[in-house]
């Protein structure tokens, strides 16, 4: 994807790479889709989340960031059976694995907000538990993109699909 935005940011990223862009006041921006390859297919996955900023920072500068592939932190957990879970760590900490820097005036860069966004890759049969959040008030959702289904409690959830959970609950 290339990015280029009023700030003079701009920039090719894929393959793992994760934009930062905190609005604030406002800026202007476009992502563009360049074929990379002219002789294969060109699948793409894109995911955006967009998480409203406090009230006290609606009108700060903007700011873009970029969180290259190879610097994400990862981790990887085997269940019982040997399976493998790989969870990109993009904001909040996991098992001690802390997340880069989090862009200021974001609710990531707020300790008070408990703020988790990892992408999990399960290998296939795998299991893993997400933990429960510190706080009840926190809103937990997985997304089933890739996959048949998930298995979520004692509920198997069919893909593609949003699925809320219960945030103090592992």
């Amino acid at each position: 994807v290339d990015h280029a935005d009023s700030m003079g940011a701009a920039g090719r990223y894929g393959d793992g790479d994760v934009q930062w862009l905190t609005t604030g006041r406002g800026v202007q921006h476009s992502e563009m889709f360049p074929l990379v390859h002219q002789d294969r297919p060109n699948p793409l996955l894109l995911f955006q989340v967009w998480l409203n900023l406090p009230a006290k920072n609606k009108l700060v500068p903007p700011y873009f960031t970029m969180f290259w592939d190879q610097d994400i932190p990862r981790l990887v957990q085997r269940d019982a059976a040997g399976k493998a879970a790989t969870i990109t760590v993009i904001a909040g900490a996991l098992d001690g694995l802390q997340p880069l820097a989090p862009p200021p005036n974001s609710w990531a860069a707020r300790p008070e907000a408990h703020l988790a966004i990892w992408s999990i890759a399960l290998e296939e049969g795998a299991s893993w538990t997400v933990p429960a959040a510190r706080d009840a008030s926190a809103v937990g959702t997985l997304h089933l993109f890739q996959g048949k289904a998930l298995k979520v409690g004692e509920r198997t959830v069919p893909g593609p699909a949003a699925v809320g959970v219960r945030a103090r609950q592992a």
